[in-house]
């Protein structure tokens, strides 16, 4: 019976192998892939210095983030030089461009059609009084990644004498802050689209939908402001759409629809995408991309801020039978799989959940918590009543209940029945933090689990003053003292170091947040929500896992390329977590368009690091200790995990017992580059290896009047 079941069993798995990989050919045969990869054609001319770093190798998608480019304040690309650049303070006549490597396919193949694309991205234009802001920006589909449009500071660094007016498969998105007679420009601050030809095929003064009308919005300022924009082709209609807004929200409504075929006017089947910029004579501008993602075909682009659709392209009429046959056949190959599937996978869930439960089972026979009847526990919350309910979260709901033979009060987690990764949860709950004890670590008395009921129950003493993040971030509830804060921070500081360190095995939380931090009745950090622990030997190498795990926010910027949990990257969730404490500023929140590290590494750049303390406090704190807090949290939050400190050395400097470790004054650039495979999204990579860029040259070219560029790259992989 055993041997026919595993034989069914391996019949069934081969059945759903062919299944897989026929939709897949399907897949491939129906869409198309277009791949891009890092910005090596990057120009300047005038005195600019290059001002970016290599920022992606992708498939199909092509992002910036704010992690990607270097600069003058370590986020941003810049395409003109900052203000000031010289003894003058001036940048007169310059020009810069950033174009991708490898060409982007924009041609379909079947019906020679430029597809539909779209593209999001935030920029900043500064000027400089009293001179005159510089003639703009422009997002460019260009025909090759060697021109030099823009030589002498003009032609938005993008066309030149010889190209401007003459088919030669330009197209643009033009920002412009300079009114142009020569041009037909409608006004010194406008947005258009162009081709070929810095006269705009159509126009509109810069503005945004809000509330039914139009808000007039300024592309150039003195302070720090982001515009966002999002550019959107729909290859059916034939209709560009330009959305511009002064945030991250989307307007219902795009300022700028232009009717345009770019089938007439893209004669080439693969172009170049990026961004040009120039000053122009006498005008002074420093022009920067902070972030930008771009998608083609069936790729949408990555929703960095707002949204953003745009329609399908159509399919050929050669293709239309085909398209229509695979239509029915594969929903019905797929219910039959579906069903099939469903039966198989619930008896293996079952099966898989009593193994892993078995085997804990014998574990904590000899050592761990106790096992707890389901009887006991259900009168123990009143039957799991939702007047019992403390909280409730992904896997599952947390009760509050008391055992009426001991009188003692219990936190009951009650883990969703569906959730297969609960289940992961629980295991890891039980291995870990059922073993590992330290004072700062919540306690785990005991857990349940009942074949027949298909419960799984974890059992934890109760925490009478709840999670941190309750303190921090509700504005109404009670304000932690500074005394209690530092004391929380060192708390999770010492619970961290005990698991990296002091247990009998290194254990990666990959989860330290507030929300994760529990408070006992004297107000003690109990570090909690071991269900996406890592434990390894202290002598075995880091994995890299399946699938990207933690809160947004917290999670250190190599896990987007390595996917390899490691008390690094639990270091940078503290550093977060110490910004917090300090700012009551939750991770998840944009303060003037910058994230809670950057906001706080801008402030530590203007020598204003104490403006961030967490105006509840009411000045009622120690600022030696805040600027301590608030250094060690950047301290942590590097973006390269070798710069980092280890929890030990961060506790160390928290308690004075050694001193702060040197800290620049700007944000310092990660080490590495970011990798997206095509079947996954931003948060998550393809990638089993990380690319550091080692070694980075700026030569001047001696046969080109363009400036200095990038010389020599050499990659290493990590492992």
């Amino acid at each position: 019976m055993e041997g026919n079941s595993t034989m069914g069993r391996a019949r069934w798995l081969q059945a759903c192998r062919t299944l897989l990989l026929f939709l897949g050919l399907v897949l491939i045969l129906l869409g198309s892939c277009t791949s891009a990869e890092e910005f090596s054609e990057i120009w300047y001319s005038n005195t600019h210095q290059p001002a970016f770093q290599k920022p992606f190798e992708n498939n199909s998608i092509i992002i910036l983030t704010r992690e990607s480019g270097i600069t003058y304040n370590g986020t941003a690309l810049c395409l003109t030089q900052p203000i000031p650049v010289n003894s003058t303070g001036v940048n007169t006549d310059a020009a810069g461009g950033a174009l991708v490597k490898t060409p982007v396919r924009v041609r379909d193949s079947l019906t020679n059609d430029v597809q539909s694309f779209e593209t999001m991205f935030s920029f900043w234009i500064q000027s400089s009084i009293p001179y005159p802001p510089g003639q703009g920006l422009a997002f460019v589909l260009s025909p090759d990644n060697s021109s030099r449009g823009g030589d002498s500071g003009m032609y938005l660094g993008w066309l030149n004498d010889s190209t401007n007016g003459n088919t030669t498969n330009h197209v643009a998105v033009e920002f412009d802050t300079v009114q142009n007679v020569e041009f037909e420009d409608i006004d010194s601050n406008h947005v258009g689209v162009n081709i070929n030809n810095l006269r705009s095929n159509c126009s509109t003064s810069a503005g945004y939908w809000d509330s039914g009308e139009i808000k007039t919005l300024n592309l150039t300022t003195q302070a720090e402001k982001w515009v966002y924009a999002w550019i959107e082709y729909d290859g059916i209609q034939k209709v560009i759409n330009v959305t511009i807004s002064n945030g991250r929200a989307k307007p219902e409504r795009p300022l700028l629809s232009c009717n345009l075929d770019l089938s007439r006017y893209i004669l080439l089947e693969e172009v170049y995408v990026g961004f040009t910029s120039s000053t122009g004579d006498s005008h002074v501008s420093q022009h920067s991309v902070y972030e930008w993602s771009f998608g083609i075909g069936n790729l949408s682009a990555v929703k960095l801020f707002g949204n953003a659709t745009i329609s399908a392209d159509k399919p050929s009429k050669p293709m239309l039978a085909v398209v229509i046959a695979v239509a029915v056949a594969v929903p019905s190959i797929l219910i039959v799989a579906f069903i099939g599937g469903f039966l198989y996978c619930r008896k293996y869930k079952q099966s898989a959940r009593k193994f892993k439960v078995t085997e804990l089972e014998t574990l904590n026979a000899v050592h761990g918590p106790q096992k707890f009847s389901y009887r006991e526990l259900s009168r123990a919350t009143k039957s799991f009543n939702a007047s019992t309910q403390v909280g409730k979260g992904g896997f599952g709901s947390v009760h509050k209940g008391t055992l009426p033979k001991r009188q003692e009060v219990l936190a009951v987690k009650r883990i969703s029945k569906n959730s297969n990764q609960g289940t992961q949860e629980f295991v890891a709950e039980v291995s870990v933090i059922g073993r590992a004890r330290h004072r700062n670590l919540v306690p785990l008395l005991g857990w349940c689990h009942e074949a027949g009921r298909g419960e799984l129950l974890l059992v934890y003493e109760f925490m009478p003053n709840g999670s941190l993040d309750q303190f921090l971030f509700n504005k109404d509830g009670e304000v932690l003292t500074w005394e209690r804060r530092v004391k929380i921070l060192r708390g999770v500081g010492a619970a961290l170091a005990f698991l990296h360190e002091e247990w009998e095995q290194r254990v990666v939380h990959r989860d330290v947040k507030a929300s994760n931090v529990m408070l006992d009745a004297e107000f003690n950090a109990r570090l909690g929500d071991f269900g996406l622990a890592r434990c390894y030997d202290h002598n075995q190498d880091y994995r890299s896992t399946l699938h990207i795990a933690g809160t947004m926010g917290y999670m250190a910027p190599e896990l987007f390329n390595n996917r390899k949990p490691t008390e690094k990257t639990d270091v940078y969730s503290f550093g977060v977590l110490a910004l917090e404490i300090g700012t009551g500023i939750s991770a998840s929140r944009f303060i003037n368009d910058r994230p809670l590290v950057d906001h706080v590494w801008y402030l530590y750049r203007d020598n204003r690091l104490l403006d961030a303390a967490d105006p509840r406090l009411a000045g009622e704190f120690s600022p030696d200790e805040l600027s301590v807090v608030l250094r060690v949290g950047l301290l942590c939050a590097k973006p390269d995990a070798d710069s980092r400190p280890t929890m030990r050395q961060s506790l160390a400097m928290l308690k004075g017992e050694s001193p702060l470790k040197s800290l620049p004054l700007t944000k310092p650039l990660p080490s590495f580059a970011f990798s997206l495979g095509r079947s996954e999204s931003l948060l998550f990579t393809d990638s089993t290896t990380s690319t550091r860029l080692t070694e980075f040259e700026y030569a001047p070219d001696t046969t080109s009047s363009d400036g200095p560029r990038m010389s020599s790259m050499s990659r290493s992989t990590s492992r």
